[in-house]
């Protein structure tokens, strides 16, 4: 996905035909943000199910 995005390859169908999708590719600053931003996401929801499953844990105690 980050390959197509990039602009460095074509999505193409199961018979190989290239799909047509109306995208501009992204800068590589563009994708590094985004993965930063994605990776930012997974630890603020991982510390929040942390805390809920220790909140839960010492709840029913």
């Amino acid at each position: 996905m980050c390959e197509w995005r990039l602009g460095r390859t074509v999505l193409a169908t199961e018979d190989g035909e290239p799909l047509p999708l109306p995208v501009e590719p992204l800068t590589l600053e563009e994708m590094v943000a985004i993965l930063k931003r994605i990776r930012k996401s997974i630890r603020f929801w991982r510390k929040k199910e942390d805390a809920a499953a220790i909140w839960t844990t010492s709840a029913s105690s």
